[in-house]
């Protein structure tokens, strides 16, 4: 399949599949992997690729009629615009299968750069048709952890969850910093704009803008053994943060734009 590659003259670098539009790599200048890939991932046109940083558009999970996360992360996108060796537009827009599913024109852009020691996705949605229409969204991120019962998100105490795995009650999160113990699937509602992934002396700043909400998800061993595209132990390695309109949906009018972001800044 098509790839983008980036690099920056710090030596960081990221790597991009057109199948999705989608960050499958990224290591920035101090070295290491932060995005998580499955070994199982399905490296096919059409198939979505477990891991990296999926665009889910027009419709979060399964929270309507459309197929879950919609269809852009096995679309084939195109190369709009190298801005420079650090920085890539990709784009794509409705097709006639997206039609029969969802009978809306519509133009999608992810915009990915690097540096030293960030990432950045922007994702920009616009409208040009003639009616009007809504959706939801996300920039689902596979953070990479060694070990994830020795991670730890910090920034979300006090703030309000859905918890799905407890049939969407909704629930204040009240400890000072989420570790991961069992299956997790929350999404903050009026999330912090910033949230931040910790293992040992490891730090991943996750920075939102245009996002409203932060979803959260580890399928632990029992999901994930019902994953076909992951290994039985492949919940170990990762944490799902993921910036969010998922929620309320967004309503675009004819002629109009709505631009989100999410930066991943790596520190120690």
């Amino acid at each position: 399949m098509r790839k983008a590659l980036l690099a920056h003259p710090s030596g960081s670098s990221a790597e991009l599949y057109l199948n999705g539009g989608q960050v499958t790599s990224w290591i920035p200048a101090t070295g290491g992997e932060r995005l998580f890939l499955s070994e199982k991932a399905i490296l096919q046109p059409g198939k979505p690729i477990r891991g990296g940083i999926p665009v889910v558009f027009p419709q979060f999970a399964d929270s309507g009629p459309l197929p879950k996360h919609g269809w852009l992360r096995a679309t084939e996108w195109e190369i709009e615009s190298h801005e420079d060796d650090s920085a890539v537009i990709l784009r794509t827009e409705e097709t006639p299968d997206s039609r029969r599913l969802w009978p809306h024109t519509y133009e999608v852009k992810v915009r990915v750069s690097i540096d030293g020691s960030s990432l950045e996705t922007e994702l920009t949605i616009r409208n040009p048709g003639a009616e009007a229409f809504s959706f939801t969204a996300a920039l689902h991120s596979y953070l990479a952890v060694n070990n994830v019962e020795g991670a730890a998100i910090l920034g979300l105490h006090g703030f309000p969850y859905i918890d799905k795995t407890a049939r969407r009650a909704i629930v204040h999160d009240s400890e000072p910093a989420l570790t991961i113990t069992a299956e997790t699937d929350r999404i903050y509602t009026d999330a912090p704009q910033s949230v931040e992934l910790v293992e040992g002396d490891s730090r991943l700043r996750i920075d939102a803008t245009g996002f409203p909400d932060v979803v959260i998800w580890n399928p632990w061993s029992e999901v994930a053994r019902t994953i076909a595209d992951m290994r039985d132990d492949d919940y170990k390695r990762f944490i799902c943060v993921e910036a969010a309109a998922a929620v309320n949906p967004i309503t675009l009018l004819p002629g109009e734009s709505w631009n989100g972001a999410q930066r991943l800044e790596a520190g120690h």
